[in-house]
């Protein structure tokens, strides 16, 4: 067991973060010392690296809610995610072609005003 400062420590989180965390829902409510300071399990460390990854991968708090979810009732989420990862290349992809299209002109534009013809 873990008071909440080794485990922001431990994640790279603040103790803010993880209180809220454990109001939204992602972390389960750790059990409480006799002075009231939280005790959490070990695995909440995995837990919170794995709501960092999917933060990292475009996963809103709510999604990885829902995730989790699934996960602590003993199902299997991996559609659920797999399906949301499309949809998240796919806009993704989408931005990257406007970004290029926007480099293409600003490049010809570059090009033109050193030509002097712009």
């Amino acid at each position: 067991m873990m008071r909440i400062g080794e485990l922001a420590r431990l994640t790279s989180k603040s103790v803010a973060a993880l209180r809220y965390y454990e109001q939204a829902g992602l972390l389960p409510p750790p059990q409480r010392t006799e002075g009231g300071y939280r005790d959490y399990p070990h695995e909440a460390v995995e837990r919170v690296r794995f709501i960092n990854r999917a933060k990292a991968l475009g996963f809103s708090l709510k999604e990885i809610a829902s995730v989790l979810s699934l996960a602590d009732k003993g199902q299997t989420p991996c559609g659920k995610v797999a399906r949301a990862a499309h949809q998240k290349v796919a806009r993704l992809d989408r931005r990257i072609a406007l970004l290029q299209e926007r480099r293409d002109a600003l490049t010809e534009s570059i090009r033109l005003w050193q030509c002097g013809l712009l």
